[in-house]
């Protein structure tokens, strides 16, 4: 009796250990798997940080072009026609939100705005683009 009753007690031990070990390597790899997502995502995070660092050189040059033509064009202009190319503090700060084929831009708030892209305010009048009139965004 005594020898059934330690083989049990050992078998119940076996199962037990069994049992943590098979936990432990489990939340081991959830750890390996959550610890490769966040490395995928820091990878995303700085590979869009330096896209962002392209784009905006990208634009600093076409506005650089775009002022180079312009003055060509229209020989050397005064101080205020550069002025008037250069966007302003609000027009740079303010995101506008504008659909793929429509001629207004809106607030996010907007029931136009549904399937829009965010764009600064400067971006959508230069593209030519009125605000919309249900919203008014400024």
């Amino acid at each position: 009796m005594k020898r059934l009753y330690r083989t049990i007690k050992i078998g119940i031990l076996i199962l037990l250990i069994s049992i943590f070990l098979f936990a432990l390597c489990g939340c081991t790899e959830t750890h390996k798997e959550t610890d490769s997502s966040l490395l995928a995502l820091e990878n995303k995070v700085i590979e869009l940080e330096y896209r962002i660092e392209v784009l905006e050189q990208e634009l600093s040059e076409a506005r650089s072009a775009l002022s180079a033509s312009e003055q060509s064009a229209k020989g050397t202009p005064s101080s205020s026609d550069t002025e008037a190319l250069q966007p302003s503090s609000d027009e740079e700060d303010t995101i506008v939100y504008v659909t793929e084929n429509g001629s207004k831009y809106h607030q996010a708030s907007c029931t136009y705005a549904k399937d829009a892209e965010p764009v600064p305010l400067w971006e959508a009048r230069a593209q030519g683009l009125t605000p919309c009139s249900l919203c008014n965004p400024s």
